[in-house]
């Protein structure tokens, strides 16, 4: 049997002449996070290489995403996977994602975009770039970890992000398990995959994760909190509220949102859990105390948490802190 499963891996898996390194330049889990992986379900169903649902239907590459479009603006680096050639270029899509017109989207889904050539068939394709943030042309050499561009909001999407695929003779691969798509994501996660070293430590499998959150002293509307984030310090003895929200990427069927706030003597202010009914590749949740008509908020330091509930057991995610000073 195992013998079996082994010539399945060679003849499902094309050989390993690439090796690709980290194509943004930012730190996963802690300035970027990794969103989407490939579709391995042939169907009308999707599933990622782990046989779960942080995928959607034919999606046929890698997402790589920032929390906010303040963070987009500062300007962060997509560089090259591996050495290659440049094939194509498209830099003068606008920043709109999904704003954008219906036409103008038709056959450029993938935003301003490079393509690289490598060799033994191999090709990379990065998508959403920033508009203009592209300095390289077709027929360029490029080396692994130069830039090719900013990560933008450029093409068919809803958030800032890198898009990358990989293909092998004209064929997708997911870069997690070095293999083609489908006809199943099972045993998909045995092989190394093509990440190098450094990049397979990095690399780990997300979900869940929480990757944007912050106080306010009002309702948070996740567009709003999307778009520029949060405030450092929001809140004020006078503030109307204190509110606490987090974007949550990876949820499935059956976890639990348990959410809280602490105040400077560490009481629990209020703490709320939420049910999940079923996957979902991003979610807003927030939660909020309001401050009564004759008291003032207590100066000092106020902490809020998330926590997912998870096949029996509770994960949990560094607090997030605000001070009040006056």
């Amino acid at each position: 049997m195992r013998f079996l499963f082994f010539i399945f891996l060679l003849l499902s898996s094309p050989s390993f002449g690439l090796t690709l390194g980290n194509p943004v330049d930012c730190e996963i889990g802690k300035s970027c996070w990794l969103v989407n992986y490939v579709d391995h379900d042939n169907g009308k169903d999707w599933r990622d290489y782990m046989c779960f649902k942080q995928s959607y239907n034919k999606h046929q590459g890698t997402d790589i995403a920032l929390d906010t479009l303040a963070s987009m603006h500062k300007g962060v680096n997509v560089v090259a996977a591996a050495d290659g050639v440049v094939k194509a270029v498209r830099k003068d899509m606008d920043d709109l994602g999904l704003s954008a017109s219906e036409e103008s989207l038709k056959g450029r889904a993938c935003g301003n975009a490079v393509v690289l050539l490598h060799e033994d068939g191999w090709e990379t394709m990065y998508c959403h770039m920033m508009r203009f943030s592209i300095p390289v042309s077709p027929g360029d050499r490029v080396k692994k970890g130069q830039k090719l561009g900013l990560i933008g909001l450029s093409g068919k999407t809803e958030f800032p992000h890198l898009h990358l695929t990989v293909r092998h003779l004209g064929e997708v691969i997911d870069p997690f398990t070095a293999g083609k798509v489908g006809p199943s994501c099972e045993a998909k996660n045995t092989t190394k995959g093509l990440w190098d070293d450094v990049t397979t430590k990095m690399f780990t499998y997300t979900s869940p994760a929480v990757y944007l959150k912050g106080f306010s002293a009002h309702p948070i509307q996740s567009f709003i909190a999307r778009k520029k984030g949060f405030i450092k310090n929001p809140l004020s003895v006078q503030s109307p509220a204190i509110v606490f929200g987090a974007d949550i990427i990876g949820l499935h069927p059956g976890d639990k949102i348990k959410m809280q706030i602490a105040g400077p003597d560490e009481k629990i202010l209020i703490a709320k859990d939420f049910a999940v009914d079923k996957y979902k590749i991003r979610k807003f949740q927030f939660i909020g105390i309001k401050r009564a008509d004759d008291k003032n908020w207590p100066i000092g330091e106020y902490r809020g948490t998330v926590s997912i509930y998870r096949k029996d057991q509770w994960i949990e995610y560094p607090s997030f802190k605000t001070k009040i000073t006056k």
